[in-house]
């Protein structure tokens, strides 16, 4: 298949077809490098979570809604699969000089080459998808939930108070060890070097505040007024 001839037409018809938007774009890009890094096969089995990677697709609501239109709007076919040992599959169409996508895009003799050199995906034996979530899980409880003694040398170490250790320790304790934006802290230090920034920072314009008020702490209530 002429892949530049193909994503000529292709953007030919994104640039014709207003019902896209840039993640529509990009999930088809993304598509169409692991069609051309698996040869062009009739069918693609697919990974949500590399696809929304290499996409910068963020959402799994987003993901769906974009590889489903695609499928609507005649870019692909996307045949679901809900069993965890088999991922989804992708069937790409091939746009030529109509302006309506092609099913047929197969050379025989291209076939046989690709498959000797680059065999077609196949389901993978283990599912891959609750594989991930183990992992993630895994790596959570090993690298991001450190001892509590832990942190109390390393704020000392940088020579801070053990309060502010415990200030710390409570606060990221409290939120599961995520970030206000709900992702897992995968470096605790880094994590507690960036608290003590802000906390140097929040004493230093507080101690630089003026005193508007002209008050003072040492009052004498005896005194009348």
């Amino acid at each position: 298949m002429n892949y530049i001839r193909h994503l000529q037409l292709v953007y030919q018809q994104f640039l014709e077809d207003e019902r896209l938007n840039p993640s529509h774009i990009s999930l088809y890009m993304a598509l169409f490098q692991e069609w051309n890094a698996a040869r062009f096969p009739e069918e693609l089995f697919i990974n949500r979570q590399q696809l929304m990677r290499s996409s910068k697709v963020r959402s799994r609501s987003g993901y769906h809604r974009c590889i489903r239109e695609l499928d609507c709007f005649g870019y692909l076919e996307y045949m679901p699969s809900h069993n965890p040992y088999q991922g989804s599959r992708v069937k790409m169409f091939t746009f030529r000089t109509s302006s309506k996508p092609v099913q047929d895009h197969r050379d025989p003799i291209l076939e046989q080459v690709a498959e000797h050199y680059y065999p077609k995906y196949e389901p993978v034996d283990e599912p891959y998808i609750n594989n991930n979530k183990h992992k993630t899980i895994t790596n959570i409880n090993s690298t991001t939930t450190p001892v509590e003694n832990e942190i109390y040398k390393f704020f000392k170490t940088q020579n801070w108070p053990l309060e502010e250790a415990e200030k710390y320790y409570a606060y990221y304790q409290k939120e599961h060890w995520k970030t206000a934006k709900g992702i897992f802290i995968t470096d605790w230090k880094r994590a507690a070097e960036k608290w003590m920034n802000r906390c140097y920072r929040w004493r230093k314009e507080k101690k630089e505040q003026p005193d508007y008020l002209k008050t003072s702490k040492n009052k004498n209530y005896e005194q009348p007024l």
